[in-house]
């Protein structure tokens, strides 16, 4: 059970990383569009 949990973890905070970088290309794109 503790491995499971472990797994768990380490994958929801992978995925909170990931979003993290997508949301911030995101933004940034959408910065640079509303410049132009």
């Amino acid at each position: 059970m503790s491995r499971v949990v472990l797994a768990i973890r380490r994958l929801s905070i992978a995925a909170g990383r990931s979003w993290r970088f997508i949301a911030l290309h995101v933004s940034s794109r959408l910065r640079h569009s509303s410049s132009l």
